[in-house]
């Protein structure tokens, strides 16, 4: 490891040595090392320009030990929380091991907790789908260390995105579209069983009903909120969701959301879902009163086979054009 930064360097020119540190690893590491020097209580500076790098380094981190290191170094300060959800997606790809043991010191700790659990509001997709994934495996673990603290996070998480849906009609706040996109994806991870559903069952799985519900919700709201229809955050959310077979049956009244709600926006999701067999139909639906006709071949195969009377009539509706669109 290189010697070549002293603690004086790195508290007289931190910002200017982050990018430099970046594209050499050992300079990272000699960053850390003369960190550890340090006294117990570095100041203020020193302390954001180590977020500053965990920040920064997103796919790049090279050396996971040093990011840890820093991890190590910020914990004593309130804003190793965020620094530790902004690496989150990477840390959990490329050290898991490191980033469940990080995972589980925020959540034993309440502040530190209740601070996470604001965080995931803002996150990006990727991050917080890490946090909430490792969390729930954390959750499985019985006593109150982690899996207590964990069950105690999602349910938090779980209640504060119920907070936005139930509020939503008359909310009128600038980010509201963004909040609903977001809550319904933790709403969904929150409750999402560990075992695969069976599709093929006439009975639906109790997830699936959530599901259909939390549509149901939105449904009701898209009635009354013009302004949420067409291509935003919430129809986004919806089509997201849609396309994740793992949400089964339940998905289907958001497939005929997309086509009632979605300006003719969203055909290309509906497009794909042709192919998928729990909502085909539904999504055929949609499609029969949109102007979209581009994939004739595969409804006249729907119709070939179909024996559901409804989705024959929307097939038929669909490659003969008798419904135009009313988006």
């Amino acid at each position: 490891m290189t010697d070549d930064v002293s603690p004086s360097m790195i508290d007289a020119h931190i910002y200017n040595e982050i990018e430099a540190s970046l594209a050499r690893p050992e300079r990272l590491a000699a960053l850390v090392d003369a960190v550890d020097r340090l006294d117990a209580d570095p100041n203020a500076l020193l302390t954001e320009g180590m977020a500053r790098i965990l920040a920064a380094l997103h796919d790049d981190i090279s050396n996971i030990e040093v990011v840890d290191a820093l991890l190590g170094r910020l914990e004593a300060d309130a804003r190793w929380v965020s620094a530790l959800a902004g690496v989150a997606e990477t840390m959990a790809r490329r050290a898991p091991n490191i980033f469940r043991g990080r995972l589980a010191r925020v959540l034993n700790d309440p502040a530190s907790q209740s601070q996470l659990a604001e965080l995931l509001t803002s996150l990006e997709v990727p991050d917080a789908e890490a946090i909430l994934c490792v969390a729930r495996e954390l959750a499985k673990k019985p006593g109150a260390r982690p899996g207590d603290s964990a069950r105690a996070f999602l349910v938090r998480v779980s209640d504060e995105a119920e907070v936005t849906l139930r509020t939503m009609e008359g909310d009128q706040t600038p980010d509201l579209p963004q909040r609903v996109g977001v809550a319904l994806r933790r709403l969904v991870r929150c409750i999402r069983p560990d075992e695969p559903l069976d599709t093929t069952s006439e009975e639906w799985h109790p997830f699936e009903h959530s599901v259909w519900r939390l549509f149901a919700r939105m449904q009701e709201c898209l009635r009354e909120r013009k302004d949420l229809r067409g291509r935003g955050p919430v129809l986004d959310a919806i089509a997201e969701l849609c396309l994740d077979q793992s949400l089964g049956r339940g998905r289907q009244l958001g497939v005929l959301l997309l086509g009632e709600r979605g300006a003719g926006r969203y055909d290309d999701v509906l497009n794909r879902l042709l192919h998928d067999a729990d909502v085909y139909g539904h999504a055929l639906d949609s499609l029969a009163k949109s102007s979209d006709r581009s994939q004739r071949r595969r409804v006249e195969q729907i119709l070939e086979s179909e024996k559901h009377g409804w989705i024959r009539r929307a097939a038929k509706k669909y490659l003969t054009g008798t419904e135009t669109a009313k988006r």
